[in-house]
């Protein structure tokens, strides 16, 4: 949320935000219906329904951007759409149809991969009140938070391993917090605009925005930029969280914070 917030605060009218969007979930809940479990080989392997499909896509983005009251979703024009506006769109767990997203949208996709240290975020959702059904169970105890993040990070080194950096790269939460201008300069590069000093003025004042949150960083980007959630795990010694943060050490590479 934070990120997503930030690029459209920087540059109003080009990035255009399309909320929590359930795009892609959707997209591969009508392949699986066609295809079954391997619908993304299904797919690949039929060039007639893979229109079928991106057009689908299309038609969803189209809805999405006009819910989100943006500049209108066109399927004909180069790049992300009308006058090369890219549409941020972000959803939990989408990151299991990264590889869907490159196989409809192919290179008018770009993905980042929005990192953070596992400990942070590891007491970030076992302290949050999240409602207790199917899709998040696994915040509620342990091992689950294990077990997530290991698929997780598997299916992760996986997409940056197949997927093209044209079209995929990531950007460490701690990265932007305290290298924001380097960042968002390297993200512009990324989807090949320009940056200058009066985008990084907007995207400082990401926290005004007038637009809905539902994410559980609802709070974080009605604030200012801070630092006080980097490294928030040291302060506990609770001993199962300790050997939780033990174990989400080796699993993630280097985090300095």
């Amino acid at each position: 949320s934070l990120l997503e917030n930030v690029l459209a605060a920087s540059k109003p009218g080009h990035y255009a935000s399309l909320g929590e969007a359930p795009v892609l979930h959707e997209a591969a809940a009508r392949a699986q219906a066609e295809f079954g479990p391997d619908y993304l080989r299904g797919l690949a392997s039929d060039p007639e329904a893979l229109a079928r499909h991106q057009g689908g896509l299309q038609e969803a983005l189209a809805v999405a951007a006009k819910q989100a009251e943006v500049v209108s979703w066109s399927s004909s024009t180069t790049g992300y759409g009308e006058k090369n506006t890219v549409y941020l769109t972000k959803w939990p767990f989408v990151f299991n149809h990264a590889t869907l997203a490159a196989l409809l949208l192919q290179d008018r996709v770009r993905i980042i991969h929005s990192r953070r240290d596992l400990r942070d975020i590891s007491v970030s959702v076992f302290m949050e009140n999240f409602k207790h059904s199917e899709p998040l169970l696994w915040t509620f105890d342990f091992q689950g938070i294990r077990e997530f993040f290991r698929g997780y990070l598997q299916l992760m080194q996986h997409l940056d391993a197949a997927l093209p950096p044209s079209i995929f790269t990531e950007v460490w939460y701690e990265e932007l917090i305290h290298d924001f201008d380097g960042t968002l300069t390297r993200l512009a590069a990324f989807f090949g605009t320009g940056w200058s000093s009066a985008d990084a003025r907007r995207a400082r004042r990401f926290h005004v925005l007038d637009r809905e949150v539902l994410m559980a960083s609802r709070d974080q980007v009605r604030q200012p930029l801070y630092t006080k959630s980097v490294g928030r795990w040291r302060g506990i010694d609770d001993v199962g969280m300790v050997k939780l943060f033990q174990d989400l050490e080796v699993l993630q590479p280097a985090c300095e914070n």
